[in-house]
């Protein structure tokens, strides 16, 4: 456990392991009430991965990009803010255009996955107070 938490101290910010954190409970969540509800159990499963991998991909991205845009004065953070933004949503939308494209993956539950990043986001204090305490500290 300890080797484990000093990996997460080296690598990860407090704030984006909340979201990671909140990204697989939701992920849990969802795949469980996904499951009991859709006949395609395989699709939705990839699906929601799918989502919720982009999604937690996105958090580190921003969470990198913002880091580096203080490195800049304001013109220059500015660009690099906007630049890194355009990234992460033509990435977000080649994701969700597979979704589309894909047959045995459902829509939704890319979609889901991909909004589990916003519903990380509204957890992060309660995650942060329950988990990333305890492994942080």
């Amino acid at each position: 456990m300890a080797r484990f938490r000093e990996i997460i101290k080296t690598w990860i910010d407090e704030t984006v392991f909340d979201l990671l954190v909140g990204i697989g409970i939701l992920f849990l969540v969802l795949f469980l009430v996904g499951a009991a509800v859709s006949s395609n159990k395989g699709g939705w499963f990839l699906g929601l991965l799918l989502g919720c991998v982009t999604a937690g991909v996105i958090a580190v991205h921003m969470s990198i990009s913002l880091d580096r845009a203080m490195d800049f004065g304001a013109p220059g953070a500015i660009r690099k803010v906007i630049k890194s933004s355009l990234i992460r949503f033509l990435f977000m939308g080649i994701v969700l255009y597979i979704g589309l494209k894909v047959e045995y993956i459902p829509f939704i539950a890319v979609f889901l996955g991909i909004l589990t990043l916003k519903f990380a986001a509204l957890l992060q204090p309660f995650t942060h107070r329950m988990i990333t305490e305890k492994v942080y500290r």
